[in-house]
């Protein structure tokens, strides 16, 4: 049941009522009741709509009871059409920028969950999901990524071939001595959409062993935390 509110402004003449939305007050749309605790929009959810009169009084109307509420503290300025336009971003009017980051004793899936995020450009108000509007990610001293608890022992990265036997097995431990830019490339990809711009967004993941990289011209800057 909507109830219908209405306030008197000081700022007003006399016997001149301004009519409320119903949602004002009414906390949960439920209706109001004698005594009850008024839930009031707060000053951030109201920034964007026209202002109008500030009230001194507000008075409630409902099917079986009329009252009059004194306010103490003047209600925010309230407005009445919210701004829902989205903007889409394009690939070309999307600044990419370079980040670096040092892979020494990070851990591999949090790390990995903040390259695949800055790499999808969520991190960014424009983000527009069917569209490149990620960074480029530079990794370096990823074979001194750390993996927590049993993991380098007890997980295995499997491969696979179409032939009779051509399933292979390696541990955590000797993917990281041996091949770890495809151990931190494949946990980064299985963190990306599903589709075909997965495979763009992982060629903006340039993954190094030891300290040094060949991204010096594009100045990375170190990745936010």
């Amino acid at each position: 049941m909507d109830a219908k509110l209405e306030c008197k402004s000081a700022a007003q003449g006399e016997g001149e009522v301004a009519k409320w939305p119903s949602w004002v007050g009414v906390p949960g749309g439920r209706t109001p009741t004698h005594g009850s605790a008024w839930a009031l929009p707060s000053q951030s959810a109201l920034s964007r709509r026209a202002p109008v009169a500030t009230p001194s009084s507000l008075t409630v109307f409902t099917h079986s009871l009329n009252f009059s509420v004194p306010l103490l503290t003047p209600l925010p300025q309230l407005v009445f059409a919210m701004n829902r336009q989205t903007t889409l971003a394009k690939n070309d009017n999307v600044a990419q920028n370079w980040y670096h980051v040092d892979a020494t004793d990070l851990i591999l899936g949090r790390l990995s969950t903040k390259i695949a995020m800055m790499l999808m450009g969520k991190h960014k108000p424009e983000y527009t999901p069917h569209h490149l509007v990620g960074d480029v990610i530079v990794v370096t001293n990823c074979e001194k990524v750390r993996l927590t608890g049993e993991k380098a022992a007890q997980k295995m990265f499997q491969t696979y071939v179409f032939y009779p036997g051509g399933q292979k097995n390696f541990t955590y431990q000797w993917m990281l001595d041996n091949r770890p830019e495809l151990l931190f490339e494949r946990a980064v990809r299985r963190m990306l959409p599903k589709n075909k711009l997965a495979s763009k967004m992982l060629k903006n993941l340039k993954i190094y062993r030891g300290g040094e990289h060949p991204h010096q011209a594009q100045n990375p800057q170190p990745m936010p935390a």
